[in-house]
């Protein structure tokens, strides 16, 4: 039975080759070696640490209970491209930062979402920029682009530029550049000038100042310095007008009620037809004379 050999107090990392063992041994002599104890030491604690007999693969160690002795199989894994995946529902991942300047770049986070304290918002990384992520009932911020369709409660003094600048006075707004706007139901009040092309519902008692151009009437057809605008829209010229004063022409047909005028006379040359139903009143002291 071969004597062992016991070797001990060789620096770690040290190989059998290394060590000078054999003294006096000839050139071409095949030495083995049987029987060598070799001792391992535990390195730092006193305990083993105990796993599963299995793991999934790629899944991240996880301690339980805090002796650091048990690890256990977790359903979290990195996968070999760095990809976490995460199944459970309820995870709890806070990106805090304390505003957005503490934010990483946008350029080279592509993706990932911070939240701002600062803010109070959360931003996401796209194109390059970190967005914001609206509130539902939030501040809106100053977006670049956006359709009110169904926006409310927006007010003209500091939310609505471009007004036109008759609207802007009658509404005692400032703007800055011409524009457009169309009130529905609302009051426009007094504005120091307009153009009402498609305006309806004026009211000629109240809504309209100033005198009616002769031309308006009818279009001025047969409007002259003799004629005049009868009820029946018509522009006819007066009996003795005519620009003679030697005949007086008299109307031989009646068709509208007719009344003389308080304090003159009438008269008519014969022959005269008064259509049914119709009327000429003559009142107390005055004459109806006719000629024929």
């Amino acid at each position: 039975m071969p004597t062992p050999v016991k070797i001990s107090g060789l620096p770690a990392g040290t190989s059998v080759t290394d060590v000078d063992l054999f003294v006096g041994v000839q050139a071409g002599t095949t030495v083995k070696l049987t029987g060598l104890q070799v001792k391992t030491y535990a390195g730092g604690g006193t305990g083993d640490v105990v796993g599963p007999a299995s793991a999934t693969d790629n899944a991240v160690t996880r301690f339980d209970t805090t002796t650091g002795k048990l690890v256990q199989n977790s359903a979290v894994t990195i996968s070999d491209a760095g990809a976490i995946v995460a199944p459970e529902a309820g995870s709890v991942i806070p990106f805090y930062f304390a505003n957005q300047a503490a934010f990483p770049p946008a350029a080279t986070s592509h993706g990932a979402v911070a939240h701002s304290h600062a803010d109070g918002a959360m931003y996401f990384a796209h194109g390059g920029s970190w967005v914001r992520l609206l509130e539902d009932g939030g501040p809106l911020g100053t977006p670049s682009s956006g359709t009110l369709t169904n926006a409310t409660g927006l007010p003209i003094a500091s939310g609505v530029n471009g007004l036109g600048t008759n609207v802007a006075t009658a509404l005692g707004v400032n703007v800055g550049s011409a524009g457009a706007m169309v009130v529905y139901g609302g009051v426009l009040g007094t504005p120091s000038s307009g153009t009402l092309t498609n305006a309806t519902g004026l009211p000629l008692s109240t809504g309209v100042t100033g005198n009616l151009p002769v031309s308006n009437l009818n279009g001025g057809t047969g409007a002259t310095a003799t004629t005049f605008w009868r009820g029946d829209g018509v522009w006819a010229t007066p009996a003795g007008g005519g620009g003679s004063s030697t005949i007086l022409e008299s109307a031989n047909s009646i068709t509208q009620n007719y009344t003389i005028t308080n304090g003159t006379n009438g008269l008519s040359v014969l022959p005269v037809t008064i259509a049914s139903g119709v009327s000429v009143t003559v009142g107390s002291g005055q004459v109806w004379m006719t000629l024929g």
